[in-house]
């Protein structure tokens, strides 16, 4: 990021394109002590996704959106986690 705006998403290093996937897989997997993501984490993988510039690559960064995809889905709401406790009924 540079300052509110996120840097153009360059894949030309293997090595840097797999660490920022690696990245993001690690951040959605963050958890407080409630065992629920925090709201901002949520918010920043939303925002990766939402201002994803390709415009200067070269190759197309589909593992990219899909390590996003997959960290999104990583997330563990207080509402899923109330229902599990409170509501589900097997």
């Amino acid at each position: 990021m540079n300052g509110d705006t996120l840097l153009p998403n360059f894949n030309e290093n293997d090595v840097s394109y797999r660490l920022k996937k690696a990245l993001v897989w690690s951040i959605g997997s963050i958890k407080a002590k409630n065992g629920c993501t925090p709201s901002d984490v949520c918010s920043f993988i939303v925002r990766l996704l939402k201002d994803n510039d390709t415009a200067k690559n070269t190759y197309v960064d589909d593992y990219f959106i899909a390590q996003c995809l997959v960290a999104l889905m990583q997330v563990r709401s207080f509402v899923l986690q109330y229902w599990n406790t409170h509501l589900k009924t097997d």
